[in-house]
């Protein structure tokens, strides 16, 4: 297992970290089931087109020589959010969010466990977007669609209780296009899960800052893909994480491992089959998960210093010097298993602070779980 160090940034001391409250967690209640036959629920509820299918032609895998060093491909737009109330339309706590444009982010809550993320100001066609639930109990959440409306970008979310019906759920969801600096930054949408050759993904929705046009995702096998990034490798000690989320549909996705620029996901059904999904996903490496440099950032694994696990599937992380009540902090679970992970509250531990995750098995019984962690403010 790697060991991961502090991501080192002036930002941090600009803003000179201190120890502020605590954010209590506000689980939502189950809800019914609402799901089609086949789990798939089709178009965001507000009426928003899904991103366009890629017609790239399949392509192989590339290698060859070193790559150029990463650089910023495209200006950053970014915002994420703290979903407090799982059963109202309300606008965001201004501590818990980030929006690069300056606006508000406003949420609506459409039907049981569907809801509609509006980042005012971050309107455009392309990007990334994910979500996990947040709070106590084992839901989960999965991205929608997204799209722009106006100067509105609008991020649909839908949560699911263990066995995949829909339920009402506390969450944090984030959106992101480009990089800022020379970070190591990729995002995709694997939209062909069924495809029998490598492929590139739609090129809206797709972003390295090494080279976006070598990106690839390929079928290994049912549920299983392999997703080559050109920004990951060659970035030393320097911590690095994820986000992997399901697309339009109730299932459930992770990161099995990571190496030589190759990223394995799995993705699997509310009961753990290996099932064919789309899903988007994000690596991260010297800038936070939504391609920032200019604000402090972290990453983690289960095996960093400091690290507890006071019961089963329940592990807190302590963050460095990043011990105040706001920003954002999402986990992705790792590894062969069919376990799932998400954050249950974070809180200020001094002038650290303290993030607690919570891991489960299929059905929502607490498990033991590997996973990824990264902290933002």
């Amino acid at each position: 297992m790697r060991r991961l160090a502090i991501a080192t940034l002036t930002a941090a001391l600009a803003l000179g970290l201190a120890a502020c409250g605590s954010k209590t967690p506000d689980p939502g209640p189950s809800g019914p089931s609402g799901l089609t036959g086949d789990g798939t629920l089709g178009e965001g509820p507000s009426g928003g087109v899904t991103p366009t299918a890629s017609s790239t032609p399949p392509a192989a895998t590339p290698t060859g020589p070193s790559l150029p060093p990463p650089s910023s491909k495209k200006p950053n737009k970014a915002g994420y959010v703290w979903v407090s109330n799982a059963t109202a339309t309300h606008t965001a706590s201004t501590a818990y969010q980030y929006n690069s444009a300056g606006g508000a982010i406003n949420i609506a809550h459409n039907a049981v466990g569907r809801y509609t993320v509006y980042f005012n100001g971050l309107a455009t066609q392309g990007g990334v977007a994910h979500a996990q639930a947040y709070g106590y109990n084992a839901n989960y959440c999965a991205i929608g669609s997204w799209y722009p409306t106006d100067d509105v970008q609008n991020v649909e979310v839908n949560c699911f209780a263990p066995d995949g019906s829909p339920a009402d759920t506390t969450f944090v969801a984030s959106f992101a296009e480009g990089s800022q600096g020379n970070s190591r930054f990729a995002y995709l949408w694997a939209d062909q899960p069924t495809a029998a050759a490598a492929y590139k993904p739609s090129a809206d929705y797709r972003y390295d800052s090494v080279d976006q046009n070598l990106i690839t995702v390929k079928r290994t096998a049912t549920g299983r893909f392999e997703a080559y990034l050109p920004t990951a490798g060659n970035f030393g000690g320097t911590p690095w994480t994820f986000q992997v989320t399901a697309y339009n549909s109730n299932n459930l996705c992770k990161l099995t491992s990571f190496a030589n620029r190759k990223a394995q996901i799995a993705c699997r059904t509310p009961g753990g089959a290996l099932v064919n999904s789309q899903f988007s996903l994000t690596f991260a490496s010297g800038a936070s998960i939504v391609g920032r440099t200019d604000r402090p950032f972290n990453a983690f694994s289960e095996d960093s210093d400091g690290l507890e696990n006071p019961g089963a599937g329940v592990y807190t992380v302590r963050a460095p010097d990043l011990g105040q009540a706001k920003g954002q902090v999402v986990v992705v679970a790792r590894g062969t298993s069919s376990t799932y992970c998400h954050i249950r509250n974070w809180t200020t531990a001094g002038s650290d602070m303290a993030a607690t995750i919570v891991c489960f098995n299929p059905g929502g019984a607490p498990a033991a779980s590997s996973f990824e962690l990264a902290v933002t403010l």
